[in-house]
């Protein structure tokens, strides 16, 4: 519940502010697994390496981790790392002492 309101506050996605509504509503639905030819964003020398692990684009500052994770949870929490160190958004904002993930532009 919002403060002076009796509507609910629905919190946005910490990666781009949809809601659930609008078709996000969790980092978690950013994180992608490297198969094949997805993600399409990924360069394909990085894709062939990277099989199975997981991988997110962040659309704040149009770039992907320089690392790979093996495990969705992990890939998730790499994403509240530069979330919290970059853009500073998020659960883990303006934590002193991030070391920021490397990351890379896409083309």
């Amino acid at each position: 519940m919002g403060l002076f309101s009796k509507k609910p506050v629905i919190k946005g996605c910490e990666m781009c502010d949809k809601t659930a509504a609008d078709g996000c509503g969790s980092i978690h639905n950013h994180v992608v697994e490297i198969r094949g030819d997805a993600p399409s964003w990924l360069p394909g020398h990085l894709r062939a390496q990277a099989q199975g692990e997981f991988t997110w684009l962040c659309p704040r500052c149009n770039s992907f981790p320089a690392m790979k994770w093996p495990h969705d949870g992990g890939a998730a929490a790499g994403m509240m790392v530069h979330l919290g160190a970059a853009p500073f958004v998020g659960a883990l904002k303006g934590m002193s002492g991030w070391t920021r993930i490397e990351m890379i532009k896409t083309s």
